[in-house]
């Protein structure tokens, strides 16, 4: 009985490990220009100085010393 459980719970194991190895991932691209993106509070500079960034523009705090938050909202 007890060879019984465990031959159970590696099944299950094994199992629940191919699920997991069949998921597709999916890339999720929110940009400060979609409709998802809002500024809690702080002043937010636009600008295009370094590469590398995702749509027309990116933004940055200035390197001010106060909190500047923000946020996006996606469904997974």
């Amino acid at each position: 009985m007890k060879h019984t459980a465990t031959l159970t719970s590696c099944i299950y194991i094994s199992l629940l490990s191919l699920t997991t190895l069949s998921a597709k991932a999916e890339t999720i691209v929110i940009d400060n220009e979609s409709t998802h993106f809002s500024v809690l509070s702080g002043d937010w500079v636009k600008s295009t100085s370094v590469a590398g960034y995702q749509g027309n523009y990116y933004q940055h705090d200035g390197n001010v010393d106060t909190v500047s938050e923000v946020q996006w909202h996606f469904g997974i």
